[in-house]
């Protein structure tokens, strides 16, 4: 082969490539596809509402013979399983009792009077209701009266009393007429003297 026939074959070798590569230029990058994630279907899940508690919100004393207190609570009712007397015996002045569910609670802290002052104190899943008093009491008893209703009654000492005798006159009163009317047990009368029986003359 000729140096003229080389080079012409060559020169058309570097031509096709030249063209080739002006073509690959042309057509650009290569195309890509992007693809966009369907929308989610799940709903938000919302934390569901707390379940209602049993509150206890007013406290009433009473006073009298016996002194009584009423409770009164709110929400779910309280079963007669939930009302435990702990310490009863109020004559040395103190006393105490528990209200007892899941939850309970207080939107009260007592109240007192001239006889009796009740404190609550909330703790986990029970109230503690103490009872304090000044006065000579004797004794606490609880009734659960409904679901929402814990009445508390508190005796007093029994008054001790001596049976007493006396012959002073009695003397009784009458609210009608307004007077009063004194009865006097009757005197003794004295018993009439007998007449002196005359000495028998001597005979003769």
């Amino acid at each position: 082969m000729t140096a003229a026939a080389a080079l012409v074959i060559g020169g058309g070798a570097v031509g096709i490539a030249l063209t080739r590569g002006h073509d690959d230029s042309a057509e650009g990058p290569p195309a890509t596809s992007t693809s966009t994630p369907p929308a989610s279907t799940t709903t938000k899940q919302h934390p569901s509402p707390a379940p209602p508690r049993t509150l206890l919100r007013r406290v009433a004393i009473t006073a009298g013979t016996p002194v009584t207190v009423r409770l009164r609570l709110s929400g779910p009712p309280i079963p007669a399983t939930s009302v435990r007397l702990r310490d009863g015996d109020i004559s040395d002045g103190r006393a105490w009792f528990e209200l007892r569910r899941a939850r309970i609670g207080a939107r009260t802290r007592g109240a007192s009077s001239a006889d009796l002052r009740v404190s609550v104190r909330e703790a986990k899943n029970r109230l503690r209701v103490d009872l304090a008093t000044p006065k000579k009491l004797d004794h606490v008893h609880l009734h659960r009266v409904d679901g929402h209703t814990v009445l508390v009654t508190v005796t007093r000492p029994p008054v001790r009393t001596s049976p007493t005798t006396s012959n002073a006159p009695t003397t009784s009163s009458s609210a009608s007429s307004g007077r009063s009317d004194t009865t006097t047990p009757p005197k003794q009368q004295p018993k009439p003297e007998q007449p002196a029986t005359p000495a028998p003359f001597p005979n003769g």
